[in-house]
Order: C-alpha cells, then structure tokens, then sequence
C-alpha cells in the first residue's frame, strides 16, 4: 500500500478520509525490476528493484488528458514499458535515457483505431499486440518505437475470399499468449477467438452458444503454459479451456511418446519432452520402421507445429496411409544438431 511501498493513493478535494490507490497493471522486466501503472496520481509508474527500491517516473507531458485513467501493462524484449490508456492511447516508456512518447490515432504516430486502448500483449518476436474499444491492430517494430515513424496495423484476413480486418471493429478487452506463440483475443461482445501465431488462421471460435461460456463478454484471459489451460474470466463467472499447447523446450533431454502401446482405439499420438521439459523450436522429429526406413518426420516450428513444444503423431506415413504394427524409433534432433535423443512407439493395430 502507500505507507509500505511507493504506491499513491487518490486524494479527492473536500474528501479527506477517501482512500483509493489505483492499479491498473503490473509486469516484470528483463532485469528482475517490477512495474506499476498506478492510476489518477502525479507519478504515474512506479518501479521496485529486484532489492526493493521503489522510484517514480512522471508520464504527464506525453498524455493529452488526464481525465480518464489507465488500463494495462507490458514490458517488451527491449524492457520498454507499454501502458494502455483510455483516452490518450498507448504511452511508451523505457528507463535507458529517459525515452518516452505516447502512440495515438494521428497518422505516424501510432495510427491507432481508437485511443481508448483496453489491453496490450507481448509475442515470442516482440510484436505488441493491442486491443482497442474499435478493433485489433499490430506494432511490429518495438524495439524501435523511439527512432521514427510509428503506425500499427490490422491484420488482414480472407473471409470468403473478400479481405477483412481481423475482429473488425469489436471492442477487444484482453489479448492472451500461449507457449506456442498462437493468440486468445476476449472480446465484449463476441466470445473469444483464438488464432495460430500470426493471426491469420483461426484455432478456436468460443461463445455462449457453442461453449460452456456463461456470457460473451470476455474480460480476461490468462494462460498457464505448464498446464496448457486457458482460463477465461466473464461477466458471469470464470471458466477453463484445456489446450493441448505446450512452450518450447530450451534443451532436448529425454523424450517419451504417449499412449504407448498405442491401438486401434487411438489416432494420435503425442512425443513430448520428459518431467516437463518440452521439445525446443526447430527439433526435427523422425520416425523410422524397425528396418530403418523413414515413416514421418516434421519440425517443432513456429506457425506450424501449433501446439507447441510437442508433436502430434497421426500414424500415418509419408503417403498418408495408417502404419501397420510395429515398434517404430523416434529420432530427435535439436536445430543445431548439437543434441540428440530417442524413443520407441508401439502400435497394435
């Protein structure tokens, strides 16, 4: 609170024993340091070193109202802090230097759909994803946010042949990332959609018709990469979604392949790193007959291994058709082939 740490609370005029300290988000950066937007007060950011000093950073020269308050936070590859507003957009800020700017609706700088930005993600190649009261769109460069001009995009996609905005003009209020780098939009109205990396193909399309949702008005979505769970928190109460994702791995240690024997009942089998240590990006993956000839074989690769640090298995060849039973040798090798490892699957057709 205020008397522990550097936080503020509110002070109204002729209300002296109001008490209000405004969070509106929370993040830790590269080094260890932890960052406060805190809301309706002069300092606006509040940083507490991994030792516990707190120190306060003043945001009001690059925000052209201060009458409404502040909605998310992220901190990029870069340890640049993202702020999402509700009338003054995105606001910018990184402790090397002292840089700052606030990204808006105006044609190069920021081009954003509206300036009330709800939410603000961060993927795997440091693109910010942000949300707004009309529509989703992209900053691609945020490592160089600073040194020019500025302008998110939507993403485009195909419906029916006829090039759309993704989500259109939906109010987006929270933008989730898994371990495979695929993205989970909450919109107010419309459920939740979620896409491979990129945002060019749609994964899953969740509303309270077709799901267990309570409501379509979405208001946060959090992902635990260890479990793979998706959970969604509504208007109307809290539920979870269990993805079959994984994060990648930083090592290949030991693999394993399940269920294994693998029947007739089964029509996929999943090779995934031991004791929580998922495969890395770029492993290649190998399967081969017990006479050495090669069956399948894939990449664990952004955008098309959606699932992650695992790969799932068809049982079928490299012509398509279903194996035949056997014990089939699983070949793994990491992208620099410095790191090698094996397993066997058995199949009872």
């Amino acid at each position: 609170n205020n008397n522990n740490s550097g936080l503020e609370k509110l002070f109204l005029a002729g209300e002296p024993n109001f008490f209000s300290i405004r969070i509106n988000g929370t993040a830790f950066d590269n080094n260890g340091n932890f960052w406060v937007a805190n809301a309706w007060v002069a300092k606006r950011l509040k940083k507490m070193t991994p030792n516990g000093i707190w120190s306060s950073f003043d945001l009001s020269n690059i925000m052209t109202s201060n009458a409404l308050g502040l909605n998310d936070l992220v901190v990029d590859k870069s340890n640049s802090i993202w702020i999402g507003t509700r009338r003054n957009g995105a606001l910018v800020f990184n402790e090397n230097g002292n840089q700052k700017m606030a990204l808006t609706t105006e044609v190069n700088s920021g081009l954003l759909p509206d300036p009330n930005v709800r939410t603000l993600a961060v993927d795997s190649n440091n693109r910010i994803w942000i949300g707004t009261l009309k529509g989703l769109v992209v900053f691609s460069n945020a490592t160089g946010v600073f040194n020019g001009v500025n302008n998110a995009e939507p993403i485009i996609i195909l419906d029916q042949g006829i090039p759309k905005k993704l989500l259109g003009d939906q109010t987006v209020n929270t933008i989730a990332i898994d371990g495979a780098d695929n993205k989970w939009f909450g919109t107010d109205t419309g459920g939740i959609l979620g896409t491979n990396p990129s945002g060019s193909s749609t994964l899953y399309n969740f509303n309270k018709d077709n799901s267990p949702l309570p409501s379509n008005r979405i208001l946060k979505i959090q992902v635990d990469n260890a479990s793979g769970k998706v959970f969604i928190a509504t208007d109307k109460g809290i539920v979870a979604f269990k993805s079959k994702v994984s994060p990648f791995g930083e090592v290949l240690k030991s693999a394993y392949a399940y269920p294994n024997p693998s029947t007739k009942l089964n029509d996929l089998i999943t090779i995934d790193g031991r004791n929580g240590d998922h495969l890395p990006k770029g492993t290649n993956v190998k399967i081969l007959d017990a006479a050495g000839y090669l069956v399948y074989e894939t990449n664990v690769i952004e955008g098309q291994e959606l699932r992650g640090g695992k790969v799932i298995w068809n049982k079928t060849n490299l012509a398509g058709k279903k194996v035949a039973s056997g014990i089939y040798i699983v070949l793994l090798t990491t992208k620099d082939k410095a790191e090698v490892t094996t397993t066997k699957i058995a199949i009872i057709n």
